[in-house]
């Protein structure tokens, strides 16, 4: 057996939570000597440089950083030799607001104050990203770069407009519930698909009604595929017994957290779609993944 590490993000973030439960549910089956489970995010610098045997052998993302990391764009200043490992959620972020807000639709936020997240975080690309899909600029919004935590503060306390949420569900977000009546800001016509169609690594998404309080029906978002990477040169072995014991333990993750739901039926879309469903950017899988794939009869 090997000993390996996961590197998530903040303690408290959903990357994290689901991180701990992958290990504990892995370590019930004794699929691995030991695990380790890190709050290091390996979509910042100094993150992907301990992306390597030995150091953190996994690490959790949105599928949006993965080919800056392969051609080291921007906020990175090299390239690292990543690989597919298997899909993880898919996501949906959100705008909420105080449920007296007059923000009703995307349009207006425009002018407003932020939360995006921190300035080099993941949430504001996403929203860069999305701003772009739609023809406008980062220059049409107010942006509070700050901790989610910190937006949290700043909506309760009218020092922001609107908070860029990250998925539920969340303990952020069950914070906010606790103390303020809120509202998701919904995208206007024909916005959702244009988005979709600009940017092929976010999917259709709908939040049910159930997962926030106060809301009255389910809402359609964008959905961002997240992911487990690795590097090319970790063991083949180490990848296929990662990848190996995670598809045997998708229903058991499933029942355990609610973002692994449908965790089942999205590592089922590689042998209905191929794998190219899940190598954004053209990166693709380590060979210990698609070994692991094909002992389960998801590739030929």
């Amino acid at each position: 057996m090997t000993k390996i590490s996961i590197g998530t993000n903040i303690v408290g973030s959903t990357f994290f939570e689901q991180g701990n439960v992958i290990a504990d549910t892995f370590k019930t089956h004794g699929v691995f000597e030991q695990i380790h489970v890190l709050n290091t995010d390996v979509t910042r610098q100094e993150g992907a440089g301990r992306l390597i045997p030995g150091d953190i052998e996994f690490g959790l993302c949105a599928s949006n950083w993965v080919p800056r990391l392969t051609e080291g764009a921007p906020p990175f200043s090299r390239s690292y030799d990543v690989r597919m490992v298997a899909p993880l959620n898919v996501g949906a972020p959100f705008f909420v607001v105080r449920e007296d807000s007059e923000i009703n639709t995307f349009n207006d936020i425009f002018g407003k104050r932020v939360a995006v997240g921190p300035r080099d975080g993941g949430m504001t690309q996403h929203m860069k990203l999305i701003l772009q899909a739609l023809g406008y600029s980062f220059d049409d919004i107010d942006p509070v770069y700050v901790e989610f935590d910190k937006g949290t503060e700043g909506l309760l306390t009218g020092d922001v407009d609107v908070m860029w949420q990250v998925p539920v569900p969340n303990h952020i977000m069950t914070g906010i519930e606790k103390r303020l009546s809120v509202r998701v800001v919904e995208y206007g016509p024909g916005q959702l698909s244009s988005i979709l169609q600009a940017v092929p690594l976010y999917r259709h998404a709908i939040i049910e009604k159930d997962l926030i309080k106060g809301l009255k029906s389910d809402t359609e978002q964008i959905g961002v595929l997240n992911v487990i990477i690795t590097n090319a040169d970790v063991a083949t072995e180490t990848v296929f017994q990662f990848v190996s014991a995670y598809i045997k333990a998708a229903k058991e993750l499933g029942n355990k957290l609610e973002v692994f739901r449908k965790l089942k039926s999205l590592i089922e879309e590689i042998e209905g779609r191929g794998p190219q469903v899940f190598e954004p950017g053209g990166v693709q899988f380590h060979p210990g993944a698609w070994a692991a794939y094909k002992q389960a009869g998801l590739l030929t």
